[in-house]
């Protein structure tokens, strides 16, 4: 039923959004060339459909060769940071149609909003990480009220693991996928899948196959394709996009201080919901301010940008309330 429910649901969605685009921009099913199409959306059926053996294939191999127990154990931990990744991830996702845009009229501008947007995703996602890293024990028993308290090393272990996969996603979205590029995403996501798959029957046979090594290997396959991606672009494409840079390291110190403000939440007998609260709140505060003291750019930016945004409905509303 469940099932059910979520695939009407997707379809609904997929109808209202076509609906919509037919309204806006005239969208015809009139004099369609469907064949020139097949290609592309068999490629695209490809990327979809080998990402199944990463995160699916680890769950169906556990519930096969261990325990319903054990997918357990692995799907809370991956439901926790999967939702964090869904929320933050939407930041570069509604920039892709503009950098598409871009890519074909200006290089210099479409490597310039790329860099700003990766920039603006890791500031957001890496500390997001780091406190879900530190908060692992307090997340799971709030989140599962006790009853999977296995759970918090694959929670540990999944938030280092989401990292690689959101770097695969900026690469391959943000890039490879723009310039036309689907074949080398289906060959490198391919390897890392087999990777992964292979790697599990590997732990199995040697006994050491359970949900904790089911997650590393899982990092270790993205990793992989991240690297391959990131070499692709470099050493074959010569595109000026940066991925990394110093300020990647500056979000990761700016971080630590969760680890001290954890620690001494943890030395009082508040209630846990509470302390987590309490601590995201002030470890918010703290990152920030570390951030403005540095004169992070992006911060700025995107705080102006808000400013002005804020001003402008303001005046407007000014406006019209008084008539003029």
């Amino acid at each position: 039923l469940y099932g059910l429910i979520v695939s009407l649901s997707f379809v609904l969605e997929n109808l209202l959004s076509f609906l919509y685009l037919s309204r806006r921009i005239g969208l015809r099913l009139r004099h369609l060339q469907l064949r020139s199409h097949v290609k592309g959306v068999f490629l695209a059926f490809l990327i979809a459909n080998i990402s199944l053996l990463y995160v699916q294939t680890d769950k169906i191999m556990l519930g096969l060769l261990l325990s319903e127990s054990a997918v357990a154990t692995y799907t809370i931990p991956n439901y926790i940071v999967t939702s964090i990744y869904n929320i933050v991830i939407s930041l570069f996702v509604v920039a892709i149609p503009r950098l598409n845009s871009l890519f074909g009229k200006s290089k210099s501008e479409y490597e310039a909003l790329f860099n700003e947007l990766s920039r603006a995703f890791l500031m957001v996602f890496i500390p997001l990480l780091f406190f879900v890293f530190i908060s692992a024990e307090d997340l799971i028993i709030v989140y599962a009220a006790g009853k999977y308290n296995d759970c918090i090393l694959p929670l540990k272990l999944f938030t280092i693991a989401i990292f690689f996969n959101a770097l695969v996603f900026i690469q391959r979205e943000g890039i490879l996928y723009i310039s036309e590029k689907e074949k080398i995403i289906i060959r490198y996501n391919l390897l890392g899948g087999i990777l992964n798959l292979v790697s599990n029957f590997v732990l199995y046979f040697l006994g050491l196959f359970k949900p904790v090594t089911a997650i590393i290997t899982l990092t270790g396959s993205f990793l992989l394709v991240s690297i391959l991606m990131q070499y692709y672009i470099k050493r074959r494409m010569k595109e000026k996009v940066r991925l990394f840079s110093r300020n990647l390291l500056s979000y990761f110190l700016f971080s630590l201080p969760v680890i001290g403000i954890d620690y001494l939440l943890g030395l009082t007998n508040m209630a846990r919901l509470l302390r987590l609260i309490l601590s995201l709140l002030l470890f918010a505060g703290v990152y920030l301010s570390l951030l403005l003291l540095c004169k992070d750019q992006v911060l700025i930016n995107n705080m102006r940008t808000s400013l002005k945004k804020i001003r402008t409905y303001f005046e407007n509303k000014k406006r019209i309330s008084t008539g003029q």
